[in-house]
């Protein structure tokens, strides 16, 4: 199952359904009813310590942790980073430790493997020094 039915949801489901069939739902359904074997979301940045996405992510990732389904985000290498970002909606951090696991292009990572490659970025310290500030 994939929400946020817009461009990106129907991307994702499309991918999915390759190997498996797939629903999209709206979020309220999704949260409320769970109606899924699995839980697939996206990932705008993945830190050492949560899954950074839009608003309801963390919602639907502990509804699923609250009823046994396996809940996975999925990410781009280049979503990796090492520092603390700063979240205003319409996203959110949610803690890694709430997913199942993130599937990358170069495998299916626990969350304390996907934790350790965040912290294993290297950033400019011009823009950690940044971060910090906000």
């Amino acid at each position: 199952m994939a929400s946020h039915p817009g461009g990106e949801g129907l991307a994702m489901a499309k991918v999915v359904s390759a190997w498996t069939e797939t629903t999209l739902a709206e979020d309220d359904e999704a949260i409320r009813s769970l109606p899924a074997e699995a839980v697939v979301t996206g990932a705008d940045a993945i830190t050492p310590t949560a899954v950074i996405n839009k608003v309801r992510t963390r919602e639907l990732a502990e509804a699923a942790r609250a009823r046994d389904v396996p809940c996975y985000a999925v990410a781009g290498s280049a979503k990796f980073i090492s520092i603390a970002l700063p979240v205003v909606p319409p996203f959110e951090a949610t803690p890694l430790g709430t997913f199942t696991a993130v599937a990358t292009a170069a495998g299916i990572l626990t969350p304390e493997q996907a934790s350790g490659r965040a912290a294993a970025v290297r950033i400019h310290p011009a823009l950690r020094a940044l971060a910090e500030r906000l």
